[in-house]
């Protein structure tokens, strides 16, 4: 049986919104106190709330204590940021907002907390190295920026080998791969391969060896280019570098599509079927969104064809019992349809979409 300010707290949990919960904190002061733990646990600023928050800290520090997670905006003409930074002393998970090309390292010299995660899609890399060196407690790292980074004639960053030690989830650039030299306990990854040339990209797959220990699942989203590297080629690279994938979501725009009635030749998906049992033998779900034109004719089936793509697909592998294909696409989400083998070898639509593939959904559309 929950105690009465155990009870307050889990009823307060359970409220959305900001101004409700700051009501509840006028309603006496068991209210204040727990309400004030709920509203400020997880807060997300932007550029007009900022300075509110920030002369809300100056007045009572104690609040600072209370925040675990934090959204927040940065520019350049923002001196606020950093400012507020230094109050969050138990701080664990850190989104950074905006679309600035470099980051003043002053934004982070004054910070007091240690982070499980951080996340940004905006600035230069080498703008958070020297203060993710000493962050070794994050287990979740996104770095994707809105910039393109430098060519194959100028330097990239080198991380030190005590460089994130503890990592375990990155959503990151494939330039990001090139600054590691030695292995993480990475488990999941998402990799998003944009405008790379021949050199790059293959350089970028082969650093996937780092993590081959311990990577099960691998997400490699291709942003507006298409790939140097063919399906088939891309298996084998993934066999010699991370052999111990299960689960591996491959989009973007490939060489392969036929004016037949499947949107993939027959050929096509024998090949690349053919190519999962040596290459990745631990392989049991497969995600393939190949940004397929939609087959509008009212006399086509596109169950059917994915379907039968599924077919060719599985029979070569004893492990692969499940594949997914893009269904609809939308400006704000993709869906999936499912496909799985059973026990007698049977391949079957599977309905209603698991819930298993909801991270899958997630396609970056971040500018």
């Amino acid at each position: 049986m929950m105690l009465p300010i155990e009870l307050c707290a889990h009823i307060f949990s359970l409220v959305s919104s900001p101004q409700d919960l700051s009501v509840i904190c006028l309603a006496s002061s068991t209210c204040n106190q727990e309400a004030r733990r709920v509203l400020y646990y997880d807060v997300h600023l932007h550029d007009g709330n900022l300075e509110p928050f920030l002369g809300t800290l100056v007045d009572n520090p104690s609040l600072g204590s209370l925040v675990h997670s934090l959204q927040t905006p940065v520019h350049l003409s923002n001196t606020n940021t950093p400012k507020v930074f230094a109050y969050l002393v138990n701080l664990r998970h850190l989104i950074i907002l905006g679309r600035i090309p470099r980051l003043p390292e002053k934004y982070f010299q004054d910070c007091p907390f240690r982070l499980l995660s951080f996340s940004t899609r905006s600035f230069h890399i080498e703008s958070t190295v020297n203060f993710l060196a000493n962050q070794p407690e994050i287990r979740t790292w996104t770095h994707q920026q809105s910039q393109f980074y430098n060519d194959d004639t100028q330097p990239g960053v080198a991380f030190r080998e005590d460089f994130l030690p503890n990592l375990e989830v990155m959503n990151v650039d494939a330039e990001v791969l090139m600054g590691f030299s030695s292995p993480r306990p990475v488990v999941s990854m998402k990799m998003r391969i944009w405008q790379l040339g021949y050199t790059q990209e293959t350089r970028a797959f082969h650093q996937l060896r780092h993590f081959a220990s311990s990577l099960t699942t691998l997400s490699i989203q291709y942003w507006d280019s298409s790939p140097n590297l063919s399906i088939k080629a891309i298996l084998v690279v993934l066999g010699d570098g991370v052999p111990n994938l299960k689960c591996l979501y491959l989009a973007g725009i490939f060489d392969a599509y036929s004016t037949e009635n499947m949107p993939i030749p027959k050929e096509t998906a024998m090949l690349i079927g053919n190519s999962i049992p040596p290459s990745l033998p631990h392989l049991d779900t497969f995600v393939l969104a190949l940004n397929l034109p939609v087959v509008s004719s009212p006399e086509i089936d596109d169950v059917d064809y994915a379907l039968n793509f599924a077919r060719l697909l599985m029979p070569k592998s004893s492990r692969l019992c499940t594949v997914v294909f893009p269904w609809e696409w939308d400006t704000d989400k993709q869906k999936l349809v499912a496909f799985v083998k059973g026990g007698d070898g049977e391949v079957s639509r599977e309905s209603p979409m698991p819930s298993r593939f909801d991270s899958w959904l997630q396609f970056d559309k971040s500018f």
